[in-house]
């Protein structure tokens, strides 16, 4: 937080951004992100053309 509020009063000033502390920063925010949902799995169904075709493929 302290870093953010450093990076925040730099750009208010005007000032060049001191790039020691957008690591930290970055790390943080990151951190404040929810996690990704998960992929949907796909459930492998029976298909007969599916089936037939690879019977076919293996003559």
């Amino acid at each position: 937080m302290r870093d953010l509020r450093g990076l925040v009063a730099d750009v208010r000033a005007g000032r060049s951004l001191r790039l020691e502390l957008v690591p930290s920063v970055e790390r943080a925010l990151t951190g404040l992100l929810p996690a990704p949902p998960a992929a949907p799995t796909r459930v492998p169904t029976a298909n007969p053309l599916a089936q037939r075709y690879f019977q076919e493929l293996s003559r």
